[in-house]
């Protein structure tokens, strides 16, 4: 695309190729706040306009260098009070291909022949076996004791009072021993604490 273009689309906005051949001034716009730059921008065919740009604004390495414009005319005034058509939009500059070389790959090694094969990968951090020194009547009682406080908050005992009632908390504690031992006192054979606790009713 080139001005003309542009000119025909008549403020819709248009995406151009060209130059930015020099630099002509910037500023701030007033109402948004945001900068701009005005520059001289050259189409493919030559024809040369005065460009206002807003967004990533270009620097003076994007002089002589191509770039892609996105740009609509606008209709201004001139200080003298002449109508002219303006041209504003975005600049983004284009890869100068012109610099680059074809890079060629380098070779590939040559395969090596395998003349041992490879050593065991050695653990550098062994697993140590773990003695077993698990306390399972603790943790069986850890299991009864959860379930009976959580039996005791659905039947609609509220939670601040179960953790301060030191007589409900002995009475969780031995229906817990209770469990473990056996009802009714028939001693659980697998249970391997201490001696039956009292009934706490």
């Amino acid at each position: 695309m080139n001005f003309k273009a542009v000119q025909q689309a008549a403020g819709t906005n248009v995406i151009m190729s060209g130059t930015i051949l020099e630099f002509k001034g910037e500023g701030v716009s007033p109402t948004s706040g945001k900068p701009w730059k005005k520059v001289v921008a050259q189409d493919m065919d030559g024809e040369k306009h005065n460009v206002t740009i807003r967004g990533r604004l270009p620097d003076v390495n994007a002089v002589n260098k191509p770039a892609q414009f996105t740009i609509s005319t606008y209709n201004g005034t001139a200080r003298d009070g002449s109508p002219y058509v303006g041209y504003s939009g975005f600049c983004d500059p284009l890869p100068d291909y012109s610099q680059t070389t074809q890079q060629v790959p380098s070779p590939a090694p040559p395969l090596r022949q395998a003349t041992q094969p490879p050593a065991p990968v050695q653990n550098q951090y062994p697993r140590q076996p773990q003695p077993e020194t698990r306390d399972y009547g603790k943790e069986n009682r850890g299991k009864c004791r959860v379930l009976l406080y959580c039996a005791t908050l659905k039947a609609g005992c509220n939670p601040e009072i179960l953790n301060e009632d030191v007589k409900l908390l002995k009475a969780i504690e031995g229906l817990v021993e209770k469990s473990m031992n056996g009802i009714g006192g028939m001693p659980n054979p697998d249970y391997v604490g201490g001696e039956e606790p009292e009934p706490p009713f």
